[in-house]
């Protein structure tokens, strides 16, 4: 699957579908790179968006030779899907050794969009996330580093990761004992994530955290009021963009209304829905 997120030069935000590329069930079969590669070239022709009133010049012939030399050490300057299949293909008579440069091809590509904010999911983690009856979690909000690792951001208020006294800043190195090199974050959330009231595992900077799954409140937006000589600057911290957020958000704002100013603190607004995101936008920006 490849999806699409808020993204943000210092935040990792909301997650939103915007094409399916496989429907195999965890387990199945390395990846063939001719089924695989093109439902990814339609993947990007249909669901990416191209500007070509902006300065950046835009040439996925030139993406594609750029991830294949990284997937298979090719030197071509310019090269159509077509093309890409076959130079992965010739790479090795070995499938998985094929189906592994198509998925470093794919990571390549992904990465080298103009904003970076398309990234693609594997099968298993996909399964994982549709499963309604993993529904419990720690607490933590995370992001991928440019390095690959992982780097927990936040820790919310109530949940087992605050109760375990798990720092921000910490790196995750596995969950359950398998590592998480490699994934994407939703691939890491997906395993954290599980039934209700079982234990999870977080390898942290090399200790172990046990952590029991749990559900809790999300962060409400919090406000503090600065006098500044005779104005009144009302301050609001957002910490999540889930359902209901655009609500309490309103009822905050309606609380001080002889404010001079406002200032929003999006700095730790690391999850929630695209839609709400909006929604909350609308209340702040006319038309």
């Amino acid at each position: 699957m490849i999806q699409n997120r808020i993204h943000h030069s210092f935040l990792i935000a909301v997650i939103l579908c915007s094409a399916t590329l496989l429907s195999c069930k965890p387990g199945a079969k390395p990846v063939k790179p001719d089924a695989f590669l093109r439902q990814f070239h339609d993947a990007i022709r249909d669901h990416y968006y191209f500007y070509p009133d902006t300065d950046f010049k835009y040439n996925l012939s030139e993406v594609y030779a750029a991830a294949l030399k990284e997937a298979t050490k090719s030197e071509d300057s310019s090269v159509d899907i077509q093309t890409a299949i076959q130079r992965i293909q010739a790479f090795s008579p070995d499938p998985e050794k094929q189906s592994q440069a198509a998925l470093k091809f794919v990571e390549v590509v992904l990465n080298r969009l103009p904003d970076q904010s398309s990234y693609y999911i594997d099968p298993v983690s996909l399964e994982l996330l549709n499963d309604d009856d993993r529904n419990g979690g720690t607490g933590i909000v995370i992001r991928k580093n440019a390095d690959g690792r992982f780097r927990i951001v936040d820790v919310l208020d109530g949940s087992p990761a605050q109760r375990d006294d798990v720092a921000v800043n910490s790196y995750i190195d596995a969950v359950d004992g398998a590592s998480v090199s490699g994934l994407s974050v939703e691939g890491v959330a997906a395993r954290i994530r599980g039934p209700l009231d079982t234990e999870v595992e977080l390898t942290l900077n090399g200790k172990s955290h046990k952590l029991v799954r749990s559900q809790f409140p999300s962060p409400a937006p919090t406000r503090n009021t600065w006098q500044i000589g005779e104005s009144k600057v009302l301050v609001v911290q957002l910490r999540s963009a889930l359902p209901g957020s655009t609500d309490t958000l309103k009822n905050v704002l309606g609380q001080t209304a002889d404010r001079s100013a406002l200032v929003l603190d999006i700095r730790k607004l690391n999850f929630g829905e695209f839609s709400e995101v909006f929604h909350m936008a609308d209340l702040l920006v006319s038309d």
